[in-house]
């Protein structure tokens, strides 16, 4: 578990690494407005922050998942039978929200919400990974009940990260080292413990589901 632990550790720092370069790109052409340098640093910057943090969200719950089980882990074979349906089932979850967002924006965003557990269920569901459930309904059906205040923990947590970390996310090396290190070190910190949650969350849903076909058999 040491080596996957020092795995995130190796793509927190590559991505640190590499919003520097571009936070470095845009204050050296900041005057310069119309040079396409700002529109290259822009989507950098976005593009490095949705790897990261995707990687973080399949990454940390598998670990915390396999070592909760008691079972090794080799996430080379974890993710190379879960990528093919996690990405088909990824991509009907951005078809069914884009066609509710289009009708209704607000019932397009609940929806979202709704499905924040299919990356989970494609992962660690057994009845998913058996064909018995369909990921998305699966999905819906842990919610059932939960998905306000699922809803609300969500968008709190949002507004926290970025109350706690939009002053400190455009700090630049070069500039305040400290400052960078201590903001990237705690943002990495924060995610380990939402994620964690997100899981606790996830498998507290599944168990209750679990009780439930037990006390109707």
């Amino acid at each position: 578990m040491g080596d996957n632990w020092g795995f995130i550790l190796a793509i927190f720092v590559a991505s640190e690494s590499t919003s520097q370069y571009f936070k470095n790109l845009q204050r050296i052409h900041q005057t310069d407005l119309s040079s396409n340098f700002q529109l290259v640093s822009d989507l950098g910057l976005l593009l490095t922050t949705m790897v990261f943090e995707t990687l973080l969200l399949l990454l940390i719950p598998t670990i915390i998942h396999y070592k909760v089980k008691g079972k090794d882990l080799s996430l080379w074979d974890h993710f190379r039978t879960t990528t093919s349906p996690l990405g088909i089932e990824m991509l009907r979850v951005i078809a069914r929200v884009i066609r509710w967002g289009v009708l209704f924006i607000l019932p397009g965003i609940y929806k979202h919400f709704r499905y924040y557990l299919v990356p989970y269920v494609v992962m660690f569901s057994e009845d998913y990974q058996q064909g018995k459930v369909d990921a998305l309904d699966e999905s819906e059906r842990l919610l059932k009940g939960f998905a306000t205040p699922f809803f609300l923990f969500i968008a709190g947590e949002m507004l926290l990260q970025y109350l706690v970390f939009s002053k400190t996310d455009n700090a630049i090396f070069s500039q305040q080292p400290v400052v960078t290190v201590l903001a990237g070190m705690a943002k990495l910190l924060y995610n380990l413990f939402v994620y964690t949650v997100f899981y606790s969350y996830f498998a507290a849903l599944l168990e209750r589901k679990r009780g439930e076909l037990a006390v109707a058999i």
